[in-house]
């Protein structure tokens, strides 16, 4: 089921199941649909990549891997435990409307989550997004926002503007064997990311010439703030986030590189992920010491039972 919310010429979509928000957006009289929908009608066999689609909240945030033998150390040293649901129930439970705009999930007794409340507020040109989320037991928990935008299929025909921060890095491993960064490499300039190759790559015009998968964490990011300015179509998306909670960001490349079921060497998009998590590596890596947190980077979020905390975002789109 999908639900709409119009207002000022915007309107929002939420898909019941994840609360996944795609959009509609008039500018200067065309209509813009920024958002990425997976190629795909349905899978299946995964509950989250069978509505893949938008912008949706990762309570928790993560996907646990089956190990870390692979990675270098001290990453292989960490117990990776378990994964309920990829990206945390909120990404695969299916949403009430309470009223217009506004969605709630009753998460399983068992969790540490009691729910989430998720208001989609459309006006001219932008959607405010809120999740408020309210916990039943006290956990440490990694936490993220899940944006997923279109890109051009013409190489470079799209222009990342990425904000201050402290530091990018490279994931700890090839994300698949498709990827060409050097993995577990802090990047000097992310228009300038060293490949296995001996090359480099500009991760800032997209999408890239390579078949490729890649993830980049974008650490302790100062101005929350990342755009993607679509040339092709002459218009800019923004994704904006409070930083409360969700200190990084980091960013999925899907540029043709899965060749496997369902994606099939067919998948073009950008993940704009505001996150507080070591890259996307789950709950255990994340609430215990870590690489990234014995550098004085938080990868997990204290949150207290009975107690609730909203995490607020904002997509929106100008012409340029």
């Amino acid at each position: 089921m999908e639900y709409s919310i119009q207002a000022g010429g915007t309107t929002a979509f939420v898909q019941a199941h994840g609360a996944m928000v795609t959009a509609e957006f008039t500018v200067n009289g065309h209509t813009v649909r920024p958002l990425y929908q997976a190629p795909w009608s349905d899978y299946a066999h995964d509950p989250l990549l069978a509505h893949l689609r938008g912008d949706f909240p990762c309570v928790p945030f993560g996907i646990a891997p089956s190990s870390t033998v692979s990675f270098p150390p001290p990453w292989n040293l960490l117990d990776p435990g378990t994964t309920a649901y990829a990206h945390g129930y909120s990404s695969v439970g299916l949403w009430d409307e309470i009223e217009e705009g506004t969605f709630h999930l009753q998460y399983p007794e068992e969790d540490t989550v009691e729910s989430i409340t998720r208001t989609v507020a459309p006006t001219g040109g932008r959607i405010d997004i809120k999740d408020r989320i309210h916990m039943r037991r006290e956990a440490n928990l990694p936490l993220g926002l899940h944006p997923i935008v279109r890109l051009p299929e013409k190489p470079g025909a799209a222009r990342l503007n990425l904000p201050p921060m402290r530091s990018a890095r490279t994931y700890p491993v090839q994300p698949e064997e498709t990827s060409v960064l050097v993995p577990d490499t802090r990047l000097i300039a992310l228009d300038q990311a060293p490949m296995l190759d001996g090359g480099s790559l500009d991760l800032t015009r997209l999408p890239l010439r390579q078949h490729t998968e890649e993830l980049v964490g974008l650490f302790d990011v100062t101005k929350p703030v990342v755009s993607l300015d679509n040339l092709d179509e002459g218009y800019r998306v923004t994704i904006e986030w409070d930083n409360t909670y969700l200190k990084h960001c980091m960013l999925w490349i899907s540029n043709y590189g899965r060749g496997y079921e369902p994606w099939n060497g067919r998948n073009l998009c950008l993940g704009i992920e505001p996150i507080t998590s070591a890259f996307d590596l789950g709950q255990a890596i994340s609430a215990t010491s870590n690489p990234l947190s014995a550098e004085g980077l938080q990868t997990s979020v204290p949150l207290a039972g009975g107690m609730s905390y909203t995490l607020k975002h904002s997509i929106s789109v100008e012409e340029l």
